[in-house]
């Protein structure tokens, strides 16, 4: 899928981050995403990925650091875009 796949650590354990329920942490890194709807659903579909942290259609709101200050994007769940 053209990820840059990395295991998640800790400074101050050893090894692979582990979550509450036993399941390793990865972190993979998508250069440029076109489509999150289709990239969620492919996530999903992998045998063994419990889950992901794209919040596709779940998140309606955005808190998003930029050098100038933080912005803050709404989505408006009535037209399904942003403001």
């Amino acid at each position: 899928m053209g990820a840059h796949v990395k295991e998640l650590r800790a400074d101050r354990k050893t090894g692979i981050l582990v979550s509450d329920d036993g399941n390793y942490l990865l972190e993979a890194g998508f250069l440029h995403v076109q489509d999150a709807g289709r990239l969620a659903a492919e996530l999903d579909g992998i045998p063994g990925v419990v889950g992901h942290s794209l919040f596709y259609q779940i998140a309606t709101m955005a808190m998003i650091a930029k050098e100038d200050g933080p912005q803050i994007v709404v989505r408006n769940k009535e037209m399904g875009g942003v403001k």
